[in-house]
């Protein structure tokens, strides 16, 4: 951090800290194994001392944002926050697997940004299999796509929106076959 100190202004401290495929229980990553449960909070601490004008910034990855995942991210960030931890942002990796709900969606940023928290939209891919009960696949996730910026847009709160790819020629569900039967072309441009 002292090498990038007034090069970078917002800094990832603690990337996907959930269990993947848990309810919402810590990851039993190297860092919580010999830290122990306070490693988080400590992250931020350690990280707002070597450099306290940083944006300090969580990212997790959540399926949908009704979940039991979901409400356990939210319990975390709101405990870290009631316990003057140096949070400042949230990252709501966004890789739409299957049908979600942009009601969802908007209720959970609101629901961060409502703790005094930014947020930004981050690792935004939508496959196109999610929108094949529609008309025009194509179109739908257009439209989509349009909807989250549009959520994003009317938040002061929420600072940005990355997606995970540029073109569908280059989409990372494909390297995975068995879970993500072609097609997925989830990116904003095709191959």
């Amino acid at each position: 951090m002292n090498h990038y100190k007034g090069k970078i202004f917002t800094w990832d401290v603690v990337n996907e800290p959930l269990n993947s495929w848990g309810s919402g229980e810590l990851e039993d990553n190297v860092f919580h194994r010999y830290l122990g449960k306070d490693y988080i909070a400590d992250a931020f601490r350690l990280a707002h001392s070597i450099d306290p004008t940083l944006k300090l910034y969580m990212n997790e990855i959540l399926p949908n944002y009704t979940e039991k995942r979901a409400q356990a991210f939210y319990e975390l960030i709101r405990t870290l926050k009631e316990d003057d931890v140096p949070i400042h942002g949230v990252g709501i990796q966004s890789h739409i697997m299957l049908d979600t709900s942009v009601d969802a969606f908007t209720a959970f940023m609101k629901s961060l940004t409502d703790l005094g928290l930014e947020v930004e939209v981050t690792e935004l891919d939508a496959r196109l299999p999610t929108f094949q009960s529609t008309r025009d696949p194509y179109q739908a996730q257009g439209e989509f796509y349009a909807k989250m910026l549009d959520i994003c847009l009317r938040n002061p709160s929420c600072k940005g929106m990355t997606f995970w790819g540029f073109s569908d020629k280059d989409c990372w569900f494909d390297d995975h076959p068995m879970l993500f039967p072609k097609p997925n072309e989830p990116y904003l441009f095709d191959a």
